[in-house]
């Protein structure tokens, strides 16, 4: 009797042990729980852009067993980690994320970044999906042009996506293009300053008058040697921003010929320009003429 007891609770134990193994091993995916991910297929991106991933993960609707556990990793061309993160979920049926990541300014033409999604629920079956970030980059666009003081005949305005001077009436009309403005003062002689700027605004009140749309754009004066701008690619512009010497501001005075100026647009974008002329003068007869790079 004593040893048909023994039989009977290793038999037990076996059953038991072999059900567990079979929760844990199951390839069918019959017990799994489900995840899906928008957008539904791999993305193509520039560099600094953002991908933005919906994620819906659902208990499998059989063993009702809860989620628990929601992993992203990401990894490299050539498998080289990124991150590997774990957003805990608290035994839910149904569970929503999303999820939001820059492509590194640093990444290179041409690469893929894997992002794998894995959902565990409270018996470790799992269900995972991958969509792949194919990089390729943005272009900048290099441009010129001459704007003159506030009372020249030239305009004042500036937009650096496509080089156009604007002049007081034709800049109110185009507000949401302006970078930015140039003007002379007797304290800061030559000066650009963004938009946005609350001594541009009380320097030139008539020109903003009417205005509802003020670009933030921000700047950086950097050492004249420290930064060549025909060097600068979609990829590398914005850690010279990053990296420029001067304190970020809303404008740039005291400028010279030679002087280089590092600016993030109220849309984003990384640029520069540099001061080709100058002709300071007075409110009247003053100019400047710039050569600019920026991201398109």
């Amino acid at each position: 009797m004593k040893n048909f007891k023994k039989l009977f609770l290793l038999f037990a134990i076996g059953t038991f042990a072999l059900a567990s193994c079979s929760k844990t091993t199951d390839t069918t995916g019959a017990s799994n729980p489900s995840i899906n991910v928008t957008p539904s297929s791999d993305i193509t991106l520039a560099q600094g852009a953002q991908a933005s991933f919906g994620i819906t993960a659902n208990e499998n609707t059989s063993t009702t067993s809860p989620l628990t556990n929601l992993e992203i990793k990401i990894t490299y061309t050539g498998g080289a980690s990124v991150l590997d993160t774990n957003i805990a979920i608290n035994k839910l049926a149904n569970y929503g994320y999303t999820y939001n990541w820059n492509v590194p300014m640093s990444a290179t033409n041409g690469s893929t970044y894997t992002v794998s999604f894995t959902v565990t629920d409270n018996k470790s079956y799992t269900a995972t999906t991958t969509r792949n970030i194919n990089v390729k980059g943005g272009s900048v666009t290099n441009q010129s042009g001459t704007l003159g003081a506030q009372m020249n005949t030239l305009g004042s305005f500036y937009a650096s996506a496509n080089g156009s001077v604007f002049t007081a009436s034709q800049a109110k009309s185009n507000q949401s293009a302006i970078d930015f403005v140039y003007y002379y003062d007797a304290t800061t002689n030559a000066t650009i300053a963004a938009p946005a700027d609350a001594t541009a605004q009380s320097t030139l009140p008539s020109y903003f008058s009417g205005w509802s749309t003020f670009n933030n754009t921000t700047m950086k004066k950097t050492a004249t040697s420290s930064v060549d701008i025909t060097t600068l690619t979609y990829s590398n512009i914005a850690a010279a921003y990053s990296n420029a010497s001067g304190s970020e501001s809303t404008n740039v005075s005291n400028l010279a010929v030679g002087d280089v100026v590092m600016f993030k647009t109220a849309a984003g974008k990384y640029g520069a320009f540099k001061v080709s002329s100058l002709n300071s003068g007075n409110v009247s007869t003053g100019s400047i003429t710039i050569a600019s790079v920026v991201q398109l």
